[in-house]
């Protein structure tokens, strides 16, 4: 008894382990026809329309915030300007992981005159 029902179970599982892996192979199809679809479009698209530059005024204008705050008497600069000022922030400290921002090693005048346009704000 014990061993038909293993036989069935085991007839089951192969079933479902062939069931999945063909819609596998149909989700696999579908999307590559979905991707080039997509790829054609854009090609279409482009041809027939030209590509769209970016205007200046919106790319120039982007700039990215850099804050710092201070804690027991070391300035910690944090933000999303801090990947564009990495070389400076790298030179004057330390990459803090689990508080994503940089301890820095300079005073409070130091960091204005090298940011000038940071802004205090508590981490």
């Amino acid at each position: 008894m014990n061993d038909e029902l293993n036989n069935k179970l085991d007839l089951i599982l192969k079933s479902l382990n062939e069931n999945t892996s063909k819609l596998n192979n149909i989700e696999q199809g579908l999307l590559s026809i979905n991707t080039d679809l997509i790829e054609q479009n854009i090609k279409f698209s482009n041809t027939l329309l030209g590509t769209v530059p970016i205007p200046a005024e919106i790319v120039s204008t982007v700039e990215k915030e850099l804050y710092y705050s201070e804690t027991n008497g070391r300035i910690i600069a944090h933000g999303p300007g801090t990947f564009d000022n990495k070389d400076k922030l790298k030179s004057n400290g330390q990459w803090d992981q689990f508080k994503k921002s940089w301890n820095m090693n300079i005073t409070r005048a130091e960091l204005l005159t090298m940011f000038p346009n940071i802004i205090n704000k508590q981490l």
